[in-house]
């Protein structure tokens, strides 16, 4: 019986004529944008993601750490390769929820194309990163062997530059969220791309403002 890794692989590997990825916007409500954080046991601070101001946005990014990224199975830090900063899940709560906006259904027939309806994804939360600079090309490390992608969740904060960029068997694609976020100016809206777990990726550099996202691993 192949695993669930061999799975996905198969999955991917059917989906010829379609980028490993898939990525867009949803409408949420302003209500799931409220970030309380706090760090070292101190008093809880709320943050409206959709009305920050460049001030709060800086006291987030103060109360985080720098962050680490996955190599060999191992949490490596190291500023000349990424240069961001992390809440852990135990430092933060918010009320945004993939399930509610329909993001799991997003993930099932963008990425997905549909294949396994009938097997649940499990999608567990990771962490928060705070972005105002850069993260050079990785791949994500399988936190198990059911785990088959990630989703990364970008809030509206205003900020410039940071294009997402894809990677994968010579082929290069581009997620420009500051763009795709400042042009739905009519309801709040979160940015969101979700990609297989041997997709190697990157985020350019932040040139203005502050990059705020949920980073989700996906499971079968």
């Amino acid at each position: 019986m192949s695993s669930l890794s061999d799975t996905a692989r198969s999955i991917e590997a059917s989906l010829t004529s379609r980028p490993p990825y898939c990525s867009g916007t949803l409408p949420v409500p302003p209500e799931q944008l409220i970030l309380f954080y706090d760090i070292g046991g101190s008093t809880a601070r709320k943050l409206h993601l959709s009305d920050s101001t460049p001030e709060e946005l800086d006291k987030l990014s103060d109360a985080c750490e720098p962050a680490t990224f996955g190599v060999n199975k191992e949490n490596v830090y190291d500023e000349s390769y990424r240069k961001a900063r992390k809440l852990d899940i135990q430092n933060f709560a918010t009320l945004f929820n993939v399930d509610n906006i329909g993001l799991v259904d997003v993930i099932r027939n963008a990425l997905l194309e549909g294949e396994d309806e009938s097997r649940r994804i499990k999608v567990e939360m990771y962490k928060l990163n705070v972005y105002d600079s850069f993260f050079k090309p990785h791949k994500d490390t399988p936190r198990s062997a059911s785990m088959f992608g990630s989703l990364v969740v970008v809030f509206p904060t205003p900020h410039e530059g940071g294009e997402f960029v894809l990677k994968q068997d010579g082929h290069e694609w581009e997620v420009d969220f500051a763009r795709m976020i400042s042009d739905t100016v009519q309801q709040p809206c979160i940015g969101y791309v979700s990609f297989f777990s041997d997709v190697e990726h990157e985020v350019r550099i932040i040139t203005a403002g502050h990059r705020i996202t949920l980073t989700y691993n996906l499971y079968f």
